[in-house]
């Protein structure tokens, strides 16, 4: 008897994974903005806490960074997993890590252009 070899599964996109750790990261990394400013806000003030406000600015700043290359990142796993691959004849998986990766760094993204809006 001839054994047919099981077609392999496609594999996940290597971008849509990546997207998908930045915008994990940029999920912690807004926590941790927001447990620095729950624990600047607690109403007494010592000369550490300079230390933690620096801390809490650095976050902001690195959360956009990872937000817009999540984004970036996102957008490019979506046409990735849409387009067929010719060498295999298949798409590659993993859509929804890139979707989730661009839907989760709406917030960040949004907020920081709605603050500037806000600003001028």
């Amino acid at each position: 008897m001839e054994e047919t070899a099981c077609p392999a599964k496609p594999r996940f996109s290597g971008t849509a994974v990546a997207a998908l750790i930045f915008a994990v990261l940029c999920l912690l990394m807004l926590a941790s903005a927001a447990a620095g400013f729950l624990y600047l806000g607690r109403g007494d003030y010592r000369a550490e806490d300079a230390v933690v406000l620096l801390a809490v600015i650095a976050l902001g700043l690195l959360t956009l960074m990872c937000a817009a290359a999540a984004m970036l990142a996102g957008i490019v796993a979506t046409v990735q997993c849409l387009r067929v691959d010719t060498r295999t004849g298949r798409r590659r998986r993993g859509l929804w890590m890139a979707v989730t990766a661009i839907l989760v760094s709406l917030a960040p993204l949004g907020y920081a252009a709605w603050a500037q809006l806000n600003a001028l």
